[in-house]
């Protein structure tokens, strides 16, 4: 005969509690060991955010030209005209205690030369969670060549046990071909850093296309320098079906995973969804939202009063002599050719170009701060050229 239930109380409650906390552990743990491929203890930085990239099957190494390249290849933002602030949230496989968000924040620092942005990711619970805050530059080293680089902080926290850290740096490299191809190539642990255990070094490289007008498509490879590690190929494509809407495919080969997804803008605020199958598991949803502002710099350099313009020369031996500038007729940027754009003082014709392809793309210009928009042009090069050019 069964026994009656009784409830329980005082030490033997307390002992309860603590084994299911414990048995909540080793399931949380047994999830990141068993069920992810990739993702094993202290290698969660593996785990890829962004709504657009994994749309695209994780194709994004020379692609990146976003604020994702904040993990995906730092080098490419020197690609960005705005001040961008994206954030991220999933639930990965459907599982309550895989849970992931992500914000960052990237933009141009004008003292410095360069690019930077800062990164929050964490994923998990508060029995078991692995956060990462990192920090990035990015500079370009020619006009067709640039660099960047990852310092991260990471933290594993497994219940009441001391936390483990580590710090990691990644780095990348993004060339421009040509007008239409571009070349990405990025280092992920490239000190083998410790969290627990060491973590091994990531190789990807890959190419990225403009196939067509409104079609870009992109192919990276991945290795793990570890042992029993494979090559994972990524490929997918994006397509604008209007100039506000989007939608991408894409593919990875180890584990095998099937990516589509979609993302439409509203002025300034873009949105990003994207979906990741699972052969076992529920499948993942993932949703982007990035807020691009105006102001392209998160510091912008102003001179004191005391500075003198670069351009005068100072010194009691010399003297100024005004010189009139002659009056030209304004380049229209919807009608001019590449030829045309060319001839405008600090248009070269790599950015006459990339003008007359951005048209294409996206329509005639509805307002002359759409240039900084162009690959390549940047508020340099704007604010010489934005009193010789008209709608």
């Amino acid at each position: 005969m069964l026994s009656p239930i009784r409830s329980i109380s005082g030490p033997d409650a307390c002992c309860s509690g603590m084994i299911r906390s414990a048995c909540s552990v080793l399931v949380m743990l047994s999830l990141f060991v068993l069920i992810l491929p990739r993702v094993s203890l202290a290698e969660y930085e593996n785990v890829a955010i962004g709504a657009r990239p994994m749309g695209m099957g994780g194709a994004f190494v020379a692609l990146a030209d976003d604020a994702n390249a904040l993990d995906w290849n730092p080098a490419g933002l020197t690609q960005l005209k705005k001040l961008e602030v994206t954030s991220m949230h999933t639930k990965l496989f459907g599982i309550d205690q895989l849970l992931m968000d992500y914000v960052g924040v990237t933009g141009r620092v004008e003292p410095l030369g360069g690019w930077m942005g800062f990164a929050y990711k964490k994923m998990g619970t508060e029995l078991y969670n692995e956060t990462t805050y990192s920090l990035t530059y990015a500079r370009q080293l020619t006009e067709d060549h640039s660099f960047g680089i990852n310092l991260k902080q990471m933290v594993t926290q497994i219940w009441d046990t001391p936390d483990y850290e580590g710090v990691g740096v990644d780095l990348g490299l993004q060339m421009k071909v040509n007008d239409y191809i571009n070349v990405g190539g990025m280092i992920k642990n490239l000190n083998n850093p410790k969290v627990n255990e060491t973590l091994p070094m990531v190789y990807s490289v890959g190419v990225a296309a403009q196939a067509s007008e409104d079609i870009r498509v992109a192919l990276d490879v991945e290795k793990e320098m570890s042992d029993h590690s494979h090559f994972s190929w990524h490929v997918g494509q994006e397509m604008n079906l209007t100039r506000n809407f989007i939608v991408r495919a894409g593919y990875t080969s180890w584990p095998k995973r099937l990516h589509a997804g979609f993302g439409f803008n509203v002025y300034d605020w873009y949105v990003d969804y994207a979906f990741q199958n699972h052969q076992v598991l529920e499948n993942t949803h993932r949703i982007s939202a990035t807020l691009k502002f105006d102001t392209g710099s998160i510091f912008t350099r102003r001179p004191k009063e005391t500075e003198a313009p670069s351009s005068i020369v100072q010194g009691r031996d010399y003297e100024l002599e005004a010189i009139e500038i002659p009056k030209v007729d304004k380049i229209s940027i919807n009608t001019a050719s590449p030829a045309d754009l060319a001839k405008v003082p600090g248009i070269s014709r790599s950015v006459s170009n990339n003008i007359v392809l951005y048209r294409h793309l996206h329509g005639n210009f509805r307002f002359l701060r759409d240039l900084l928009k162009v690959p390549m042009l940047d508020q340099q090069v704007y604010d010489l050229i934005k009193d010789l050019v008209t709608l």
